[in-house]
């Protein structure tokens, strides 16, 4: 089956992601839920300057895969706009007007 082109360049790993609290470090991370545990996807927790911030973070993060869905899913129904809003009613009124055109004579080519 052949992949479409943002299958082909999308190489981050798929979601859904998780964020979770390890109290044993004190850290919010973020990963996989797989088989009842958490397949870390940043080891070292998050950065921040304090724990509110930190998970925000780590909330943020954890929507990449389903936010990275949403904008390709606009750009194109926005793509699909363009063509039906103004691409296709274009090449119908080009389309149409070309029997009404008119081509001056020209002499022949002489070669």
């Amino acid at each position: 089956m052949e992949k479409t082109m943002t299958e082909n360049k999308l190489k981050h790993t798929p979601g859904p992601w998780t964020y979770f609290f390890k109290h044993k470090y004190k850290e919010w991370h973020v990963g996989l839920p797989r088989h009842g545990y958490h397949l870390d996807l940043f080891p070292n927790g998050f950065p921040g300057t304090n724990m509110e911030e930190i998970e925000a973070n780590a909330r943020l993060v954890s929507c990449a895969p389903e936010m990275l869905e949403a904008l390709i899913e606009q750009c194109r129904s926005d793509i699909l706009s363009y063509a039906t809003d103004i691409i296709i009613p274009f090449l119908t009124v080009t389309v149409f007007a070309l029997p009404s055109l008119k081509v001056p004579d020209q002499p022949p080519l002489k070669i």
